[in-house]
């Protein structure tokens, strides 16, 4: 009987790991830069710069801040993948939450592999980061002319990376999501 409670109490701190993880995961992925641009001038020299903040996610101002200056990026589009990752994660600690709290082994599975989920889609932001960078300032969308030619250029001058962001919020997801697996599946 003392093996059942002693398993499924570590259950419960994994599933309680798990959400802390998930919170962990979804506050830095919102709240620190989500790319990073190392802007290459050749002769003019060269310097870093990251773009994030709320604005980058659901649209509207970002934050660019590059040494000690930082400036704000105005009219940014929705980022579609960010979004989706954004709510899946959410959506992976509110399962993590109910199974907890009703002592449901299912919920937390479930809300583990949703938030590993959303931890993996944090790392595929890059694009539909560009993507809203370019339709918010530059006002072209995909299959716009000339489109495809200037993010080619964009991307050779600005070569854009995620940032410690999406990264940390990526890696933190997944364990999150790693711990609520583990917790729904000891006995």
């Amino acid at each position: 009987m003392s093996k059942k409670k002693s398993g499924s109490f570590f259950g419960s701190i994994l599933a309680l790991a798990a959400i802390v993880l998930g919170v962990v995961a979804v506050l830095l992925f919102a709240l620190l830069p989500m790319m990073k641009l190392t802007i290459n001038l050749g002769d003019f020299g060269s310097g870093e710069a990251t773009i994030g903040g709320f604005g980058m996610i659901f649209g509207g101002t970002a934050t660019v801040a590059s040494g000690d200056n930082s400036e704000a990026l105005e009219g940014l589009a929705a980022n579609t993948m960010a979004i989706v990752a954004f709510i899946v994660a959410v959506l992976g600690i509110v399962a993590l939450v109910v199974g907890l709290l009703m002592k449901n082994k299912i919920a937390k599975g479930v809300g583990g592999l949703v938030l590993a989920v959303g931890g993996v889609l944090m790392f595929c932001v890059l694009d539909s980061s560009l993507t809203a960078i370019f339709a918010g300032v530059g006002g072209m969308k995909p299959g716009d002319f000339g489109y495809d030619t200037a993010l080619a250029a964009f991307k050779e001058i600005a070569n854009p990376s995620l940032g410690i962001g999406a990264i940390i919020g990526g890696v933190a997801g997944i364990l999150g999501g790693a711990a609520g697996v583990g917790g729904a599946l000891l006995k």
